[in-house]
């Protein structure tokens, strides 16, 4: 249990910094208190299966990633966990299939413009 607490903390460490976000941001988006995200993060509490999964779609990981069982933050696994994508693939599923690809190219302009 040692092991998946020490993992799971620096996992979340790891995506706090990448985020720049601090543990009263977590706990503001998980709803659980900073005094508990402090915890978890020094590795003297781990959180119940809610929580982690609140953690996990915070940072669109997959749950499996967050606790160190993975080392692919698993982008199915995590649009499994956004609601927000999941209704986006849905719309876009709905979509004719020119109106999808006229969305694809546009995507990869954007990505483009980013290089």
């Amino acid at each position: 249990m040692e092991q998946n607490r020490e993992k799971l903390a620096q996992r979340i460490t790891d995506l706090m910094k990448t985020k720049g976000m601090k543990q009263t941001e977590l706990a503001e988006k998980t709803g659980i208190t900073q005094a508990a995200v402090s915890q978890i993060l020094s590795k003297d509490r781990y959180p119940t299966t809610p929580v982690l999964m609140k953690v996990a779609q915070v940072f669109t990981v997959s749950l499996d990633y967050l606790v160190g069982k993975s080392e692919d933050p698993g982008i199915a696994a995590a649009i499994n966990n956004d609601d927000e994508l999941q209704q986006f693939f849905r719309n876009f599923q709905s979509l004719k299939p020119e109106m999808q690809e006229i969305l694809r190219h546009q995507a990869e302009m954007m990505k483009n413009q980013k290089k």
